[in-house]
């Protein structure tokens, strides 16, 4: 595996660390979805059917009120799932019609409100159609127990990534939608170009171009990473600069460490600063921890 370093000036030159290329991210083969296995669902009914001729008019032309899913080949990362718990009991698994589902059992480690599943190269993506509309839009990793009350999944097999991208992006990318995660999940160069032009887009949605960095930061290794210093260092919209901190510290082997510590001491913003510092004392890297309290101590 090739891994790539990323080094860009904010007030001073900064060392984010040894990322894994893009190209390495995705491994040996971009294989699309296809015939994967739908999710193990609650309640409803699963109806099998191959991807043939246009997807938007595959999925649009369920009526419903119904599902509709595939697979897709996705970038290696953390994968959700719900989980809650009801007298003292915890399971996990996605009620996606409201209601309480008792799912499997939950890890015995889990002190989160959603249960990620790491390294998998595969992630679902459904919606729910409603009169030929799409009106939410969710992904899961593949292990997710999903619960659909009495309603139908339509499950597609065989869905090439570029086609799912396309179908995605005539979605409105709004709060119920998640279009921008269920985007960028996706092992594909051009789901990589969407995240950086939604980012570094100056007309997007200001959550959309957070979600786009956040993304990017996690999941897109040195490249993605690049993309973030760049909007810290030279984008004017100070609301998304106060909150790339946070997208910084999400990438993985604490890369961002260096560069959260020189933002915390050296930018402009007093609001950008703070967020360095509270990403910064939330770390388990050392290197933020004595940071920390180098500055305490002064």
């Amino acid at each position: 595996m090739k891994w790539a370093a990323a080094v860009l000036t904010i007030g001073v030159v900064t060392q984010i660390g040894a990322l894994p290329s893009t190209a390495a991210l995705y491994g040996q083969q971009q294989n699309d979805g296809g015939a994967a296995k739908p999710p193990q669902i609650a309640g409803g009914k699963v109806v099998e059917s191959a991807a043939s001729g246009s997807l938007v008019q595959q999925v649009r032309g369920v009526p419903g009120p119904a599902w509709v899913g595939y697979a897709i080949a996705a970038i290696p990362g953390h994968r959700g799932c719900c989980y809650s718990v009801n007298n003292g009991v915890c399971s996990t698994g996605c009620a996606l019609e409201g209601g309480y589902f008792q799912g499997a059992a939950c890890p015995a480690n889990s002190n989160e409100s959603t249960v990620f599943l790491e390294g998998e190269r595969t992630a679902n993506i459904m919606f729910r159609v409603d009169h030929g509309e799409v009106v939410k839009v969710r992904l899961f990793s593949p292990a997710c127990q999903i619960d659909i009350g009495d309603l139908t999944l339509h499950w597609i097999t065989g869905v090439r990534t570029s086609d799912s991208i396309a179908f995605l992006k005539t979605l409105s990318p709004t709060d119920g939608m998640r279009v921008v995660s269920a985007i960028g999940a996706h092992a594909d160069p051009a789901a990589d170009a969407y995240l950086r032009e939604t980012a570094e887009s100056q007309t997007a949605d200001r959550r959309d171009r957070e979600r786009a960095a956040m993304m990017l930061a996690s999941t897109r290794g040195a490249s993605g990473m690049a993309v973030v210093l760049r909007l810290l260092k030279d984008d004017t919209d100070e609301k998304l600069r106060a909150s790339l901190p946070g997208a910084l510290a999400q990438a993985p082997n604490f890369a961002g460490t260096n560069t959260l510590m020189d933002v915390a001491t050296t930018d402009k913003d007093r609001k950008v600063r703070e967020r360095a510092f509270f990403w910064l004392g939330r770390s388990k890297d050392p290197r933020a921890q004595k940071f920390i309290e180098e500055i305490l101590s002064k």
